[in-house]
Formats: C-alpha cells, sequence, structure tokens
C-alpha cells in the first residue's frame, strides 16, 4: 500500500512539474510579447507562481521517487540518469531562468515605463533556452522512465534530450539566433 501511495505522489508531482513548464513558457511568452511595462508585469507575476508549483512538483517527485527508486528499482541505471536529469532540470531554471526573472520583476516594481534596457532583458534568448532545455529534460526523464533502458540507453536518451533543446525550432527560430 505505501509502495502505491509513493507512486501516486511520484507521479502527481510530474503532473505538477509539467503544469510549472506550462506556466514558465506562457510566462516567457508573455514577457517577450510584452509591449508596456504593466504587460511585463502580469508575465512576471505569473512567472512568480511557478516556483511554488514546480517546487512542489519537484519536492514530490524527488521524495517518492527516491522511496521508490530503493524499493521497486534499487539496481536500476535509469534511475540514476533521471535523477541527475531532474536535478539538473532544476539547476538550469534557477541559473538560467531564476535570477533573471527575479531581477527583472524587481526592476519593474520600481519603474514606471518600459526602458529600452528593459526591453531588451525581456527578449534575452537564454530564457527560451533555458525553458526548451528543460522541457526536453523532463520528457527524456519521462522517456526512460517508461522505456527503463540500460544505463547506456539512459545516457542517449538524455544526450539527445539536451541537443534537441539546444536547437531552436519553430517559426521564432531565427530570431532567436539574432
Amino acid at each position: 500500500m505505501l509502495y502505491l501511495i509513493a507512486l501516486f505522489l511520484h507521479v502527481t508531482g510530474a503532473l505538477m512539474l509539467a503544469a510549472g513548464v506550462a506556466i514558465e513558457w506562457l510566462s516567457v511568452i508573455g514577457l517577450r510579447k510584452a509591449a508596456s511595462l504593466d504587460r511585463a508585469r502580469e508575465s512576471l507575476a505569473i512567472y512568480s507562481k511557478l516556483s511554488m508549483v514546480g517546487g512542489i512538483g519537484m519536492f514530490l517527485i524527488l521524495i517518492p521517487g527516491i522511496y521508490l527508486a530503493m524499493i521497486a528499482w534499487p539496481n536500476a541505471a535509469w534511475v540514476a540518469v533521471g535523477f541527475v536529469g531532474i536535478i539538473l532540470t532544476g539547476a538550469i531554471g534557477g541559473i538560467m531562468t531564476g535570477k533573471k526573472m527575479s531581477g527583472m520583476k524587481n526592476d519593474a516594481a520600481g519603474a514606471v515605463d518600459m526602458t529600452p534596457e528593459f526591453r531588451k532583458r525581456t527578449l534575452d534568448n537564454s530564457l527560451v533556452l533555458s525553458i526548451r532545455l528543460r522541457t526536453l529534460l523532463v520528457l527524456g526523464i519521462v522517456c526512460i522512465m517508461t522505456v527503463k533502458p540500460t544505463m547506456s540507453g539512459s545516457i542517449i536518451v538524455m544526450v539527445i534530450s539536451i541537443v534537441l533543446g539546444f536547437l531552436p525550432i519553430g517559426p521564432r527560430a531565427a530570431s532567436e539566433r539574432s
């Protein structure tokens, strides 16, 4: 019974993390499209909610996940790769996105108008790179958790996820390269 509860919490955490990623995508897109400081503030406010959803999701992934790994998959290579992947996902978010968004939120709070410098920060391509990388890392983790490949297979999936995360894909890709 404890296994089933841990599994439920782990899957709930994954759903919350996915919701957090979706919220972040919306906030980054909104920030990039913001034509006024008020619109930028709205997108930054949406991002502020992310830390609660994503943070709880990350906790619910890790704690029950560690229990599940010890009970059901103690020697599975994909578990270790998935653990490294989820830690990397959190680190990328904190380093590449968290500090920049927090700084913009603080700057926007005291500003009257959107300055050209602030506008330039809203268009920072590293914000898109960060969320794209983390989205693909999470998808890679879901892949290895469902397929349960060997160590080499797990590493290959995660490397492919990272490489795809660095590739600008879609209609805005040309503008991201500039």
